[in-house]
């Protein structure tokens, strides 16, 4: 037996810690979710989600469950890519269109759960964990959904060869009702932190992007395509940085959050230049890899990111960063 592939999550609280290994034993492998923590809790509801999964929802594959032990469980492997994966090689190849047809499979498939108009705030559960203050409480009853597993987002999403769905990574599951407009907003969140570089290259005509904070930015297609109001986001993203802090050892504050910009629309290259512009300047992109990178779209940025190298502005930048980062040491 020999391990191939090994991640563990240390910045989650110690309850919540497990590793994840692909393990081969001769010519084949399985995946293997293990406790890093005293008591394998965590592990237990892995399991309880998983086989809640496999008897309420049919429309939800997932991988075999081939062992349970004490403080581990194993899965089949199966040969994939996640749909996270398939959306930055789409980006990076300017097929728009693919992503958006993934974002409407991932919306079908939500669709499928059952949903009822629920005030969440009626529920104590929802309050402990996503509003402990009731910030953003309200008696509106909005569509929700109940018993259902977290974590549909693009990372646990995986196509296999013969290109069938499968959901992996059954570890968090919500019990009491939840805002299905909430879940599908995780999907294109957690897209567009992970590509915002990737992103912020393509503005265009044909790819317009919406600002949601500070310099955050989603692809409006994205929203219409999960028809989604973005009025709603300021207080989804309240929603997820409670949902993180329960779960993990991280500072997050959200009144660190700029609203202000809320809703503003790009589609001109020539004003994304300018936020790449400050971005180089203030050392927050590495031109080097962008020049570099020859899957990129990045090549038509290269004749004005050299203008910027040369410029006494950025050659002044460059020296005060250095003399900032040696009176740091």
């Amino acid at each position: 037996m020999s391990i191939v592939y090994v991640r563990t999550n240390m910045s989650r609280k110690e309850r919540f810690r497990i590793s994840t290994k692909i393990i081969r034993v001769t010519h084949e492998l399985f995946v293997r979710k293990e406790s890093m923590a005293k008591e394998p809790s965590h592990i237990n509801d892995i399991e309880k989600n998983y086989k809640f999964i496999d008897k309420r929802y049919e429309f939800l594959k997932q991988p075999k469950l081939l062992k349970k032990g004490k403080d581990f469980i194993d899965f089949e492997f199966i040969p994939s890519k996640s749909l996270f994966y398939k959306a930055e090689e789409s980006l990076i190849n300017k097929r728009f269109n693919d992503v958006l047809n993934d974002l409407s499979v991932v919306n079908e498939i939500i669709n499928k759960f059952e949903s009822e108009k629920v005030n969440t705030y009626k529920s104590r559960g929802f309050i402990e964990l996503f509003d402990p203050e009731s910030k953003f409480s309200d008696e509106v009853e909005r569509g929700c959904i109940k018993d259902i597993p977290f974590d549909i987002t693009s990372d646990n999403l995986v196509e296999n060869q013969e290109l069938e769905l499968y959901l992996i990574d059954p570890e968090w599951f919500i019990r009491f009702s939840i805002e299905t407009n909430y879940l599908k907003f995780r999907i294109i969140y957690s897209l567009a932190i992970r590509l915002q570089k990737v992103i912020k290259t393509l503005v265009s005509e044909d790819f317009e992007v919406v600002n949601i904070y500070d310099d955050l930015y989603i692809p409006t297609k994205w929203i219409e395509a999960l028809n989604l109001d973005i009025k709603m986001f300021p207080r989804f993203i309240y929603y997820e940085v409670q949902f993180q802090k329960a779960h993990n050892y991280l500072y997050i504050n959200y009144d660190n959050y700029d609203f202000s910009n809320l809703g503003n629309k790009y589609s001109s290259r020539s004003k994304k230049n300018r936020a790449l512009v400050n971005e180089a300047l203030d050392g927050l992109i590495n031109i080097n890899d962008l020049e570099d990178n020859p899957k990129s779209s990045y090549n038509d940025l290269r004749e004005e990111l050299e203008n910027i190298k040369n410029s006494r502005l950025f050659r002044f930048k460059e020296k005060l960063n250095k003399l900032r980062w040696l009176k740091q040491k």
